[in-house]
This record gives C-alpha cells, sequence and structure tokens, in this order.
C-alpha cells in the first residue's frame, strides 16, 4: 500500500490519494495533523509527501512524522519535498532572486491561495536529517530539485 498524502490536484495512480481539502476529491479525505491515523502499524509501503511538510505546525511536526514512520512497513519508503532553509538563506545573502521581498514572502509562507496553503515550518538539510535519525529513519539521500526545494529519501528501519 502506498500513500500520496497531500496530493491536491496531482493524485497518483497506484496510491491512496489523501489530502485536507474536498475539492480535490481525494480517495480519503484526511487532515494530517490529526493522530493516530486509520492505518495499522508497520501496513504501508511508500509515504510521499510532496509540498506538504512546510504545512503542518511546529507544534506537530515531529508528531506527524512519528506517524508516518508507526504505518510504515520496516524498510518502507518515506519520500517528501520541501522548501531548504539552507538553500534560501544562501540565496538571500548573495542577492540572487530571493532578494525580491514577493519571492521570498511566497517560499517563506507559502501560496495562501487557500487556508491550507501557509507554511508553518521550514527545515535546514541537517535539521530534517537529525530529526528523521530521532525518529528511526535512515536519510540515503538529500538533493535539490532546482530552486529551492529539497527531496529527502529515508527509510524506517524497525
Amino acid at each position: 500500500m502506498r500513500l500520496n498524502i497531500g496530493c491536491g490536484d496531482k493524485k497518483m495512480t497506484g496510491y491512496i490519494n489523501i489530502d485536507i481539502r474536498p475539492e480535490v476529491d481525494p480517495d480519503i479525505l484526511l487532515d494530517i495533523e490529526k493522530i493516530p491515523y486509520d492505518f495499522d502499524t508497520s501496513s504501508i509501503d511508500v509515504i510521499k509527501a510532496i509540498d506538504v511538510v512546510e504545512h503542518i505546525s511546529h507544534h506537530n511536526a515531529v508528531k506527524v512524522l512519528k506517524e508516518w514512520y508507526r504505518i510504515l512497513k520496516n524498510d518502507g519508503e518515506l519520500i517528501i519535498r520541501m522548501p531548504c532553509m539552507d538553500r534560501i538563506i544562501t540565496d538571500v545573502v548573495s542577492g540572487g532572486l530571493l532578494s525580491d521581498w514577493w519571492q521570498l514572502s511566497y517560499h517563506l509562507f507559502g501560496g495562501q491561495d487557500y487556508p491550507e496553503n501557509t507554511h508553518k515550518l521550514i527545515f535546514t538539510k541537517s535539521e530534517i536529517k537529525r530529526v528523521l535519525a530521532e525518529i528511526g529513519f535512515v536519510v540515503y539521500k538529500i538533493e535539490h530539485e532546482g530552486g529551492y526545494n529539497m527531496i529527502v529519501c529515508a527509510r524506517a528501519v524497525k
């Protein structure tokens, strides 16, 4: 079983598509900050959360990541994409594109074109790796995906 958490309008074939917004017609309507989920422990093979983690309250981020760990099978894969604070800071300091106030605001605070599209936290590469490791994940890849996002790939080791 594979989950596409925060699918929005980007549903994936072969995945259970999950979102908080009924208007995107997800397979499962779910507020991912409300834990526990209705999935058995160690029942999920893959979780993809593309452009999702930054929308979780910083108060709940670790709880949500722990819930994802709980439902993933041993060696289950977590793939997340999110803004990278390292990249944003480097660009701001060097006077790059993000020195433009509008671009910087968008990357830090989200599009804000609907209530759930507001960023609530941001990680550096080292901090997301540390947090995931403390939960029990083994991060095997962190790479930049053009622009200011990073893709983090990890496995749940139980």
